[in-house]
């Protein structure tokens, strides 16, 4: 097998110009067919809040300055999945009646989870990058639908986030409450037990409240009741924390915790917990990355409950601590006040005492009256942790299907598919196509190149651009010949409707234009068609030169070409084989040679009918005509190797009715023919009809 050659570019190119009406016809067949399935698809329409979402802060400072926090992504995550729970989903469900407005059936707890799932599946939740920004979106086929439920979502939402520290410091209120009443109940037994000591000893308190000012009683006095109000506060933390499980306190505000190492673990497993979604979305859970962030986030799990440990602890310790001051700062009073007794009169002693216990227990009260009012107040104070910017409406035209996309899509999918089938028959066709595929499979040389729809040059004249090609296959076999009296020759062809008959016809009128003496011999005595062409008889010819001993100048009959002769078929004998293959065709092959200076014999197609290959033995030499694009290579080669079979000798090949249009590798030649073929001075020929090809009629060869 001879080298492949090299493919370039311009072959890809042929590909697709020769079969682009296969590459339309896919295109136009997938764009219409993607253009149908999008026109049947619903219309989805779509419609987004934006919100702002941060941390909880107050508009007003009414008592403290509190640090607002910027940008946290990990927050943002947060709220994103927040948003996507049971917990708001479940909300809008029993708000808006979802269960009956979109017709699910089942128990009410299996119908609310349904209903639930539907709305996270048309729930679109998307943070906006580099901000504190929010867009929560929701798809429908109702306009009006998508805008409202987009709308209730970000309600709901800041409602739930307001609602949290609200629930919070209403439970530190209710604490704080209730040791208010308690110590309420303190006061007024200190106030009981100084008008009774009043009474007993008949005394004048304002006449002698001076009495113990002492400086130091004084000072022990306010040192104990900022111990007091420490241990009380300690007592209060210690209190709301001692309830809390450690899996609450991994979940509860920063600000309840109050300790710096637990909120930064915390923000780290938050941290690791995002990180190992992520990786679980991309990798498996046996990937190094994913067992490596998981045993970080247990690192960081066991971590964060040891510091919850130590934290309860130290409010254990600071509890303690606080206790231990004040019994030390009470003892302390109580070896003042004894102190004092020495000096003082013995009866002023307990009522002086019963006095500063009850303006200790009035300030403890009035302390934690002042911080219940604070905390009624700080919770009526609105908050901003989430802020609507912009309210969904109902959307004037469907995203989905994105008909520009999907129909753009389509189209370069079809022009792909098409560009693809093409090249795939292509690689089917294994016909002769070019001229390098008739010098690699079949190792001949292209003697000519023949243009589709040639007309008949006995009527166009010499000018006709198809003349030319004649003329250039003409002059190529008498290079290729090289015996100069080798003038017999037969035309043949692998199969039926290649344009034989005709190539061998025109190539005798070029001939005889040229000042030849050419004598046309039909030799295929099975479908005769040169008559035809010449428009002369069939009655008498080769038959009855090889059957009846006719005379040869009897049946050779002149045609309206000058230099130009025909001898026709004559009436076909039974068994055509034996006719040509005898001595007397070999006889008058040589005659014929004798008498002109070009002898051309028409013969049939040379597989399947042996009539050719016997010719092809008796004469010169062959040329085998290929039609382009038509039958595979395998048959133009056995049709060589019958013509060598029989001794025959071929001297090369025409390729036939070519498509220069199509094809721009033969493109060159139709240009030359047309350039050459005229001259400036020539008249303009007169439109002549197409000359008939083998296959236009029925039965031809």
């Amino acid at each position: 097998m001879p080298e492949e050659s090299k493919i370039h570019f311009l072959d890809y190119w042929r590909v697709v110009k020769l079969r682009k009406a296969i590459i339309l016809s896919v295109f136009l067949l997938v764009l219409l067919t993607a253009a149908a399935v999008t026109f049947s698809l619903p219309r989805i329409f779509y419609a987004n809040v934006r919100m702002k979402v941060e941390r909880e802060k107050v508009t007003v400072e009414i008592f403290e300055a509190r640090a607002g926090g910027g940008f946290d992504p990990i927050f943002q995550m947060d709220q994103v999945e927040i948003i996507r729970s049971q917990k708001i989903g479940y909300r809008l469900v029993d708000k808006e009646d979802l269960i009956r407005k979109w017709q699910v059936s089942g128990a009410d707890a299996m119908a609310r989870e349904q209903a639930f799932q539907i709305l996270r599946s048309r729930l679109n939740v998307m943070p906006l990058r580099n901000s504190s920004l929010l867009e929560v979106g929701f798809y429908s086929t109702n306009p009006e639908e998508c805008a409202d439920m987009a709308n209730a979502i970000g309600t709901i939402y800041r409602d739930s986030r307001l609602e949290e520290p609200t629930l919070q410091i209403e439970m530190g209120l209710e604490k704080l409450r209730e040791e208010y009443n308690a110590q309420q109940k303190l006061v007024v037994e200190a106030q009981q037990k100084v008008n009774s000591l009043r009474k007993d000893l008949d005394l004048d308190v304002i006449g002698n409240r001076a009495r113990l000012n002492d400086e130091v009683i004084q000072r022990l006095h306010g040192d104990r009741s900022t111990a007091m109000i420490d241990l009380l506060v300690s007592k209060t933390r210690m209190d709301q924390i001692s309830k809390l499980t450690n899996a609450e306190m991994k979940n509860a505000s920063p600000s309840i915790i109050g300790d710096a190492s637990v909120a930064n673990l915390q923000a780290a497993l938050q941290a690791a917990d995002l990180g190992l979604v992520k990786l679980l979305q991309t990798y498996g859970p046996e990937h190094p990355m994913v067992k490596d962030t998981q045993a970080t986030r247990k690192k960081l799990d066991e971590q964060l409950d040891d510091a919850i440990n130590v934290m309860r602890k130290g409010f254990q310790i600071q509890y303690e601590v606080a206790r231990a001051k004040t019994d030390a700062l009470e003892k302390e009073l109580q070896t003042a006040r004894i102190t004092s007794a020495d000096k003082e009169p013995t009866k002023y002693i307990p009522f002086e005492n019963a006095l500063k216990e009850l303006e200790f227990q009035m300030s403890l009260r009035d302390a934690i009256k002042a911080r219940v009012a604070q905390e009624a107040i700080s919770i009526k104070i609105p908050r901003t942790s989430v802020e609507i910017i912009d309210q969904a409406r109902p959307p004037t035209a469907p995203v989905k299907p994105n008909v520009p996309l999907y129909l753009g899509l389509a189209a370069i999918a079809g022009l792909v598919m098409g560009i693809m089938l093409a090249f795939f028959i292509e690689y089917l066709d294994t016909s002769v196509k070019t001229i390098d595929d008739v010098e690699r499979y079949l190792g001949l040389p292209v003697l000519g190149v023949i243009p589709q729809n040639v007309e008949l040059l006995s009527t166009v004249g010499q000018d006709s651009p198809h003349a030319e090609a004649y003329r250039v296959l003409r002059a190529n076999i008498e290079f290729g010949k090289k015996d100069p009296q080798a003038n017999s020759i037969t035309v043949v062809s692998a199969g039926a409707g290649e344009g034989k008959s005709t190539t061998l016809f025109n190539l005798a009128v070029v001939c005889a234009q040229n000042g030849d003496k050419v004598l046309v011999v039909d030799s295929d005595m099975r479908r005769p068609t040169q008559h035809k062409r010449f428009g002369l008889s069939n009655d008498i010819g080769l038959a009855d030169l090889l059957m009846n001993d006719a005379k040869i100048e009897d049946v050779i009959q002149g045609t309206n070409v000058p230099n130009l002769y025909f001898l026709s078929s004559g009436k076909l004998p039974k068994i055509a084989i034996g006719v040509l293959k005898s001595q007397k065709m070999r006889d008058l092959v040589q005659d014929l040679k004798m008498r002109y200076d070009m002898v051309l014999f028409d013969s049939p197609p040379i597989m399947g009918v042996s009539d050719a290959s016997v010719l092809t033995s008796e004469v010169d030499f062959a040329i085998l005509v290929i039609q382009y694009r038509k039958y595979p290579r395998a048959m133009s080669a056995r049709a060589k190797q019958a013509v060598e079979n029989v001794g025959g000798r071929l001297i090369g090949v025409v390729l036939n009715s070519i498509v220069m249009s199509h094809d721009e590798s033969y493109y060159y030649y139709n240009a030359y023919y047309d350039h050459y073929s005229r001259s400036e001075e020539a008249e303009p020929a007169p439109a002549a009809a197409p000359a008939p090809q083998e296959g236009e009629s029925k039965g031809a060869y």
